[in-house]
């Protein structure tokens, strides 16, 4: 069973002078078994920076990331080895640019076994890249085709497959339904979970869509300015959110309810996400929050487990947890609770 835990992981940017962008500020989060987590938050918050060190495609300035035991990411680490390599694989939010247009999609399905498994001999592969055409739904005569002869959402479904071409332990997805039309994200979402469980993938799932989230996720991790504002099953976290950023986010989704009258509108959170060149004192949320006292400014809250959750704020065990109307409860994989509103097989 796979193991993924991170531990404080800090990663700041140098810009102009001595200032530095501080995009992740001591983010952890433990993840074990064909599950996945979604990184949700507003733009600049540092999902993207998150995906990219799990990915190891960047390097933490402080904090580890450790696979099944073992340490595969931490400040001064040596070169990452190939089977650490193989073992994480990315799907990017823009199929058109990741894809390389020269390659048809034989050869782009085909380019990670021919560039990291050595000894596989052509005919295996070849094997290899038809048994992945067809999990993913394209027939024979479509591997001669080209990148541009595909629809977006075909053209997704490729990247997918490129990824899980050495069978990896984690997939990393970044935004990867947001360029899509609502049907065709509907019918990637099933597919990845088809593909997750044929895999038994461990995914990390990059989103700005709540109700996307809602669809994939098991657990939700919450991120405001590089640090974690709440993290947990996500029933709990996004229909009974305890930390006021969550709930901010959670009245921002738009909701729709067949037979009913449309929820009233929410105001808006004021102002707009300090600069993370300098973030301010104690609680990073608290220039906008509507719960803000004087310890929010001065002492930054460190995560305690409420109800179920971790939660980062000083006040969150002053008030229930609040159902929004004609939303469920229980967390996905509790008692009574059955599976999250996944999306269905395609």
């Amino acid at each position: 069973m796979t193991t993924l835990v991170a531990q404080g992981l800090v990663r700041h940017f140098p810009v102009r002078g001595k200032r530095v962008v501080q995009a992740l500020n001591g983010v952890s989060f433990a993840m074990e078994g064909a599950v996945t987590l979604a990184i949700v938050g507003e733009s600049g918050c540092g999902k993207s920076t998150l995906g990219r060190l799990v990915s190891l495609l960047d390097q933490p300035d402080a904090g580890t990331l450790h696979l099944n035991g073992q340490r595969i990411a931490a400040p001064g680490l040596a070169k990452v080895q190939p089977q650490v390599r193989r073992a994480i694989q990315t799907v990017f939010q823009d199929p058109w640019t990741s894809l390389n247009p020269r390659l048809t999609l034989g050869a782009i399905l085909d380019e990670p076994l021919r560039l990291m498994t050595g000894g596989m001999n052509p005919a295996r592969r070849r094997e290899a890249v038809m048994e992945m055409a067809g999990h993913l739904g394209f027939a024979p005569e479509q591997l001669n085709r080209y990148p541009h002869m595909f629809s977006g959402g075909q053209r997704q479904r490729i990247a997918i497959g490129r990824a899980l071409m050495l069978h990896p332990a984690v997939l990393v997805l970044d935004e990867p339904v947001s360029a899509l039309d609502v049907s065709i994200q509907a019918q990637i979402l099933a597919l990845l979970l088809r593909l997750q469980r044929d895999y038994h993938l461990l995914m990390l799932f990059i989103s700005h869509d709540l109700a996307v989230v809602r669809h994939i996720a098991n657990q939700v991790l919450v991120l405001y300015l590089g640090k974690v504002m709440e993290v947990g099953p996500a029933a709990m976290v996004l229909d009974q959110p305890l930390h006021p950023y969550t709930k901010a986010l959670q009245q921002a989704a738009p909701k729709l309810r067949l037979g009913a009258e449309p929820l009233a509108p929410h105001a808006p959170l004021p102002g707009d996400p300090p600069s993370p060149l300098d973030p301010p004192r104690g609680c990073v949320f608290h220039p906008r929050c509507p719960h803000t006292i004087a310890i929010c400014r001065t002492e930054i809250p460190q995560p305690r487990l409420l109800e179920g959750r971790q939660v980062a704020c000083h006040r969150a065990h002053e008030w229930p947890t609040e159902k929004e109307p004609g939303e469920s409860a229980t967390a996905p994989g509790e008692p009574g609770g059955g599976e999250p509103d996944r999306a269905a097989d395609a």
